[in-house]
């Protein structure tokens, strides 16, 4: 059975409370390692690795921009079967920890990982945002900073979309309380076409939590602020 991680509807991360340290911290960062440990691909239903690695076949040369990459999972599971990637430039920005933690884990060939804006490249044909958009308090000035890298499209995967309104909750990670944000589909992709992108396509997404496919329970909140799954979504910058 799915359980109730959401509690709450507020209009600001200031209304719904808590932090995000718990992303810095080492419980947090022991569980990241002991899931690339496993070896099991970390989201079997991203299109993201494999929308990349395609890509890269197709051009042989593609630069990538991973925003909120964590340890690697994207970059392991776009780059496992090729017999090359020799023109492929992947750079994941993270936290620091989390920077620290993935530059153990590759050898060759590695990601770039990046804890500093200004080490960002100045464009990338990709960028990918996996689990990152709900975290996202000023969402305007994000995508104003991911438009100016130029990319041809950016994909969200595992987008908070689908409920009939925006708005923001209070979500708990194993009691650690932070705001996560949920989006009526229309008031992202026009703040997406803001940016000069448009969305070309849209899949949905199910999770798999805790041994289950699925979402979590969302029957505490108002029916206006339910979804049954996430989505992932393809925008592509208009002409």
């Amino acid at each position: 059975m799915p359980y109730a991680i959401f509690d709450g509807v507020f209009e600001t991360f200031t209304e719904a409370g808590g932090d995000f340290g718990f992303f810095s911290e080492d419980f947090y960062i022991e569980r990241q390692k002991a899931k690339f440990a496993s070896g099991a691909r970390s989201r079997l239903s991203y299109l993201a690795p494999d929308f990349i690695a395609t890509a890269y076949l197709d051009r042989e040369k593609l630069s990538v921009l991973d925003f909120g990459g964590g340890i690697g999972f994207g970059f392991r599971d776009a780059v496992t079967g090729l017999s090359s990637c020799a023109g492929l430039t992947y750079h994941i920005f993270d936290n620091p920890a989390v920077c620290a933690l993935g530059r153990t884990l590759f050898t060759d060939p590695a990601p770039e990982f990046l804890e500093d804006l200004a080490a960002l490249a100045p464009t990338y044909d990709i960028i990918h945002l996996g689990s990152v958009i709900q975290y996202v308090e000023d969402m305007d000035g994000f995508l104003r900073l991911l438009a100016g890298f130029k990319a041809t499209f950016i994909l969200v995967s595992d987008a908070m979309v689908g409920t009939e309104r925006s708005f923001v909750t209070r979500a708990s990670y194993f009691g650690h309380v932070h705001p996560h944000r949920f989006f009526r589909l229309d008031d992202l992709t026009s703040r997406f076409a803001e940016q000069g992108y448009g969305l070309v396509q849209n899949q949905p997404y199910l999770s798999t939590i805790q041994g289950q496919v699925g979402f979590y329970d969302m029957s505490n909140l108002p029916p206006e602020c339910r979804v049954a799954c996430t989505a992932n979504l393809v925008f592509k910058k208009k002409t």
